[in-house]
């Protein structure tokens, strides 16, 4: 190869390089990391709704989510049967929680209690600080989501 050829590769090779963090940091700037526990141990297996999407689909007792990108700090979160609609939500309201920078970009989202006692609530942990807060619920009118990703499980010990 002569000279211009390396250059040429070199260029672009050092392009690439310089070009290559951009990509992967851009991809989502400004919003929370979140997962999501199930530790309701009367429910059985739950759909999970933020802002009135699906996210999640038959989260089981004691699985855990891998972290999921969400956009802003105010997300409205909805848990239903599996495979139902958010009309059938565990909860009369939204849970409405906020995901402030401050408290760090990744937090996890635990579901407790129960429903049938009115005990069921959700626990927000910042991942680098384990402050929580508490919320209930409310069901939406969309259907249920064939695109949500399924929930992951966690190694039993």
């Amino acid at each position: 190869m002569n000279w211009r050829k390396w250059l040429i590769l070199l260029t672009f090779c050092v392009s690439a390089l310089i070009l290559l963090p951009l990509v992967n940091t851009s991809a989502h700037e400004g919003g929370p990391h979140v997962r999501f526990v199930h530790l309701s141990l009367d429910l059985p297996a739950i759909d999970v709704y933020v802002n009135g999407q699906l996210v999640v689909k038959a989260l089981k007792y004691k699985d855990v989510t891998e972290y999921l990108s969400l956009e802003g700090e105010d997300q409205d979160f909805a848990f239903v049967p599996a495979g139902g609609k958010l009309a059938d939500a565990l909860t009369e309201k939204p849970v409405s929680l906020t995901f402030a920078a401050s408290e760090g970009r990744f937090f996890t989202v635990i579901a407790i209690g129960s429903p049938k006692d009115k005990t069921f609530e959700l626990l927000k942990l910042p991942a680098d600080r384990g402050g929580e807060t508490t919320g209930t619920a409310e069901p939406h009118d969309d259907d249920h989501d064939e695109d949500a990703t399924p929930a992951a499980t966690q190694p039993k010990p």
